[in-house]
Parts: structure tokens; sequence; C-alpha cells
């Protein structure tokens, strides 16, 4: 199965849809930024303030993180609100964030957790939730409801990267997700990217996002 546009490129289109509905945000903080390519279409928004890319990988970092760097023509056309990036090579789940509060911010997790151990969700939570403290806070992980649509039991493959440590079906991703506003003042819906075909289309999305709003 495949799709076009490639699913990486309908997941960055609608996180940055989701971020723009959102009319107060300005401050942007992509934990787990990897490549930078969210953060690449995030900073193209004009009313984006600030940006902090965290990341553990310092090699994949230090290969991509020049190309948030401004184009030729965007020191001849200033934007009319000035941005600022910042990348840091941390390890978010071991380091205190609470010095990042702040208010019109959003995190966003793009495909991370799933490759965490389920045994660190609930620092991760904490970190997001109680440290950080955002306005929103949108978090992508693969569908395992999806994974029929890939015959994964006929080649023996479980997960659709190696290094997943899990990947939830929708009833376990929103149990999660019940869990979080359980315990902190947040609101939660669903959405996603990547449509099944026309004889699955019970499965949902190929990746789900839960949107958590204050």
């Amino acid at each position: 199965i495949g799709f076009k546009p490639p699913l990486y490129k309908q997941r960055n289109e609608k996180i940055v849809e989701i971020v723009k509905s959102f009319k107060d945000l300005t401050k942007i903080i992509d934990l787990g930024c990897g490549e930078c390519r969210l953060l690449r279409s995030v900073k193209k928004l004009d009313r984006i303030e600030q940006i902090i890319g965290i990341d553990c990988n310092k090699e994949i970092l230090e290969d991509n993180f020049y190309s948030l760097k401004p184009l030729n023509f965007q020191y001849l056309i200033p934007r009319s609100n000035p941005l600022t990036i910042n990348i840091f090579h941390a390890d978010f789940l071991k380091t205190d964030l609470s010095h990042l509060r702040s208010s019109n911010q959003a995190v966003i997790l793009s495909e991370v957790i799933e490759h965490l151990n389920e045994n660190d969700l609930p620092r991760l939570v904490k970190v997001i939730f109680y440290e950080i403290n955002p306005d929103i806070v949108l978090i992508s992980t693969p569908n395992a409801d999806f994974n029929i649509c890939f015959n994964f039991n006929k080649s023996g493959i479980k997960f659709r990267h190696f290094d997943h440590k899990f990947e939830w079906t929708r009833a376990e991703f929103s149990n999660w997700c019940n869990g979080i506003v359980s315990r902190y003042a947040y609101n939660v819906v669903y959405d996603g990217v990547g449509l099944p075909p026309v004889n699955h289309v019970s499965v949902g999305y190929c990746t789900q996002i839960a949107i958590f709003k204050k």
C-alpha cells in the first residue's frame, strides 16, 4: 500500500493545519524533532515567534539543523514577527523542562511515543502536561488497527519500524489519552492521516493524532 502524498508529508501538513487553527499559538516545542522536517514547515507560519526542537540523537541534529536557517530571500523580505529557533541535544525524559513553560505554546510529538519503552510513558506525560504545561499538545502515532492493510502476518513483521517498542490500536491510544485528561485539565479530540483502502475502511487512519487542549 502506498500514499500520495507520502504519509510523512500528509502528517506534517495536518499538524501545521492544526497549529494554524489555534490562532493564539506563537511558540512551538517539538519533542523528538529528529530530521527537523516538521519544524521546516512550522517555521513558515508567520505568527510563530519561537521554535524549540529537542532530540537525543546528536548526529541527526548536526546533519539537519542547518535546514532551519533563513534562506537568502528571507533576509530581503523580513517576517512580520521575528522568529527564534533553538535546537537542543537532550533526552527530554531525563531533563527538567519546567523552564520552558510559557503561554500561547504547543508541544508536538510526531511519531515519537512508539520509540519509547512503555514504562517511560508516565515520565513523558509528566514532562509534557506538568512541567511544560502548554496550551496545546499534539501527539501522532501509528494506528495498529491499520496494520492489517500491510499484510504483516504473512511476512512475520510485527511493527512498521524496527525501533518501535509498541504500536497501539485506536482503543489503546484513546485509553492512554483518557488517562491523561483524567489527571490534567485538558480535553482531547482525535484526527489522523492516511486513508485506508476501500475494502478496509473500518480500520481508520494509518496515523492517529490526539489533540489536547486546555
